[in-house]
């Protein structure tokens, strides 16, 4: 009865996450998320630099077009008629 007894003590101790463990992977889960975040505001900083230098590009674009057509209204030749 005695030797029942310890073993059921031994294993109820045994059962469930020491605090150690369970602040070792909190620990773990914080540098890990810390990583991922950093990483995504590296990616969100990349992409309104690219987004910044696509609406550059499309005003340049826009212009030169509608600068073309104003040279056309007021009688100057397209570039294909220099070839």
């Amino acid at each position: 009865m005695r030797h029942n007894l310890s073993a059921q003590l031994r294993r109820q101790q045994e059962t469930g996450f020491t605090l150690i463990e369970t602040m070792m992977t909190v620990a773990v889960l914080v540098v890990v998320l810390g990583i991922v975040f950093s990483y995504i505001g590296r990616l969100q900083r990349v992409y309104k630099t690219e987004e910044t230098k696509v609406d550059a590009t499309q005003e340049a674009r826009t212009l030169l077009d509608s600068l073309q057509r104003e040279l056309h209204q007021a009688g100057f030749p397209g570039h294909n008629m220099y070839h």
